[in-house]
């Protein structure tokens, strides 16, 4: 679910001039944080799962 939270923010970054939420300003480089950080954690688990 961040996931595609994170990669939805990203496309409305580069679509609008800037991104909200709840009334704060999202920088590109906090929402690709999350974004690496969704990933890395589903790579882990699906390893660990498989091991």
């Amino acid at each position: 679910m961040v996931t595609i939270w994170s990669i939805g923010m990203i496309i409305l970054a580069i679509v609008q001039p800037f991104v909200t939420v709840f009334g704060y300003m999202m920088e590109p480089w906090f929402v690709g944080v999350f974004f690496v950080t969704s990933i890395g954690s589903l790579t882990y688990k699906i390893r660990k799962r498989d091991a």
